[in-house]
C-alpha cells in the first residue's frame, strides 16, 4: 500500500526514517521560506528558523505527533531504542 505523509510544506527531498519494528516513520520537511524587505527595497528571500517534522502510523496512517525543530532543514533522522 502506498501512502503520503503531509508534513506541512512540499519540498523536493524529505529526511525520512521508519521505526525499528516497521511501524512508524518520521518525516522532517524543509522550513518555509519568507522574503525580508529592507528599507532601500532590497528583497532577500531565506528560510525560517524552524521546519516541521511529524511521526506517523504506518499502519492506519494517522499522524502520532507533529512538531518544529531549529534550523531550516534537518540531517539524517533516526529512531533510538
Amino acid at each position: 500500500e502506498r501512502r503520503a505523509f503531509d508534513v506541512g510544506v512540499r519540498s523536493s527531498t524529505t529526511p525520512v526514517a521508519v521505526s525499528p519494528d516497521g511501524t512508524r516513520v518520521f518525516v522532517a520537511g524543509q522550513a518555509e521560506s519568507v522574503q525580508v524587505k529592507f528599507p532601500d527595497g532590497w528583497v532577500q528571500s531565506r528560510s525560517k528558523d524552524e521546519h516541521p517534522v511529524a511521526v506517523w502510523n504506518l499502519t492506519t496512517g494517522q499522524r502520532v505527533w507533529a512538531g518544529v525543530a531549529e534550523g531550516a532543514w534537518s540531517g539524517a533522522v533516526g529512531f533510538t531504542p
